[in-house]
């Protein structure tokens, strides 16, 4: 019998990813509260792509001043002004861009911020921008912690190299600036102003994929560790598009369906677990670093 189609996973065994992952998150609902990454803003710019790309705007409604930072409502009004057309949904590093005919505006989501269908008449708790379209529907940036900020987006961020792109991480990753760092590899990876979007989750699964320890320095990394690692970010990364995220927090998407991808990690969270690589006989272990949770396998990890 197949696999439900929500569930499909990439681990070597399913049933025990299944009980391992889902049932913390949907029998007992124990959530850690994670930053949104690439996929997760990926999934929502694909979502409103599909429902709202190219409708008109009849008003926008600003319902507080501001989130983490204060609103240029001035001018954020005149890119969304009534009459403007809201021309595209994309993502910019791990930034949500809401582009209209009159400009674009830069969206962070924080910690728990997120895009739903609304009622103007009724808005939902956390509410704090609503965008009514010209034929009466509506939708919202809603954002209960407030840790997320809108902005005016002027120019691209600055990135060099995109993640979703094999060519363009091996330029890098071959590149000197990058060869002679001394920096650990998960560090380098993290740092926005080099790849834009990747974030803790995914740069933990793409190191296992590669076989590469998040505390290696990068200086001691091999060319064909490079290549390998170039291949597998963008992997894991589509794998976990396709799936709509990972839901380990309050994400949710735009019609609050949840992503599937923490179905599939196979080492992030996972400490104390046997490794999943067939053939290897090691345990998971969590380490800090820079403050953050780091999970490898240091058996088959070097």
């Amino acid at each position: 019998m197949g696999l439900p189609s929500e569930f499909a996973c990439v681990t070597p065994n399913f049933w025990l990813t299944f009980a391992e992952h889902a049932l913390p998150y949907f029998r007992k609902k124990r959530y850690i509260r994670l930053m949104p990454e690439l996929p997760e803003v990926e999934s929502f710019a694909r979502a409103l792509n599909a429902s709202y790309r190219g409708r008109t705007l009849k008003r926008v409604l600003f319902r507080r001043r501001d989130l983490r930072t204060a609103l240029d409502i001035d001018t954020l009004g005149k890119i969304f002004a009534p009459g403007v057309r809201f021309v595209r949904f994309f993502r910019d590093g791990k930034q949500l861009v809401i582009r209209t005919s009159a400009g674009e505006a830069l969206i962070s989501l924080g910690m728990s911020g997120a895009f739903a269908p609304v009622d103007p008449k009724r808005p939902k708790p956390h509410e704090h921008i609503t965008f009514i379209l010209s034929g009466g529907e509506a939708f919202g940036f809603i954002d209960p912690r407030r840790f997320g900020h809108v902005r005016v987006r002027t120019a691209p961020l600055p990135h060099l190299a995109d993640p979703l792109s094999a060519r363009s991480l091996i330029r890098l990753f071959l590149s000197p600036e990058w060869r002679e760092s001394r920096r650990s590899v998960k560090a380098a990876l993290l740092d926005q102003h080099m790849i834009g979007g990747l974030g803790n989750i995914y740069v933990l699964e793409s190191l296992y994929g590669a076989k590469i320890r998040p505390t290696r320095r990068v200086s001691r990394i091999r060319k064909s560790e490079w290549g390998t690692l170039s291949r597998e970010i963008p992997m894991v990364l589509r794998r976990a598009i396709k799936a709509g995220g990972s839901t380990i927090a309050t994400y949710r998407g735009l019609h609050r369906e949840i992503g599937t991808f923490q179905l599939c990690h196979r080492v992030y969270g996972r400490a104390g677990k046997r490794c999943l690589r067939p053939g290897c006989s090691g345990v998971i272990k969590r380490i800090t670093q820079s403050g953050r949770g780091s999970f490898y396998c240091p058996k088959c990890q070097q």
